[in-house]
């Protein structure tokens, strides 16, 4: 099967033989961080492999180069990048709120940003990444004021804001902030 790169503005196509159209992306903007990724594709024999280069530069090789591969292998990297950053900064924001939580969990999920469960576990989705960062600070304080106040009260507000004070804002920003995430890994 002979296979051909096409790259254009933000995505990549991978053109199959046939009428068959992959499109994987060529970048990626991890906001939180303020990274631009650049990514190449090879096809290769041998297994498929994700090579972090200086530069933000990442390079895909391998086999099979298919979509689902190729999102599945992206979604691992972006997903450890997550993990340093939001352990690291969730750390960092508690210092000032001093919040006597149990455990933090970075999770994959289509519905939330965080929660925070009865037990003082709180759980942040990996997709942050992609947010600005002033967002993930809102939605880290937020998270670490339910661990005093597990509900939406006039006390829980007024603790969110002694370390927010354009919470009301970054709440509504919130609320948009799938627009952040690229269509690609949603698949």
């Amino acid at each position: 099967m002979a296979i051909a790169i096409l790259t254009r503005g933000t995505e990549q196509k991978l053109k199959t033989t046939g009428n068959y159209m992959i499109i994987l992306p060529a970048r990626i903007y991890l906001t939180a961080l303020a990274e631009l990724w650049r990514i190449t594709y090879h096809q290769a024999d041998r297994k498929l492999v994700l090579v972090e280069l200086p530069r933000q530069s990442l390079v895909i090789m391998g086999a099979p180069l298919t979509e689902r591969a190729v999102v599945d292998l992206l979604k691992k990297w972006i997903k450890l990048k997550a993990q340093v950053f939001l352990k690291a900064y969730f750390q960092k924001l508690n210092k000032k709120v001093n919040s006597p939580y149990k455990k933090l969990n970075i999770i994959a999920s289509n519905i939330e940003w965080g929660y925070c469960s009865p037990k003082g576990v709180i759980s942040l989705n990996y997709k942050l990444i992609f947010l600005p960062r002033t967002l993930v600070r809102h939605l880290i304080i937020h998270e670490l004021c339910h661990v005093r106040y597990l509900n939406h009260s006039r006390r829980f507000w007024h603790e969110v804001k002694k370390y927010d004070k354009s919470w009301k804002k970054n709440d509504t920003l919130l609320y948009e902030g799938n627009r952040y995430i690229p269509n690609w890994i949603i698949y």
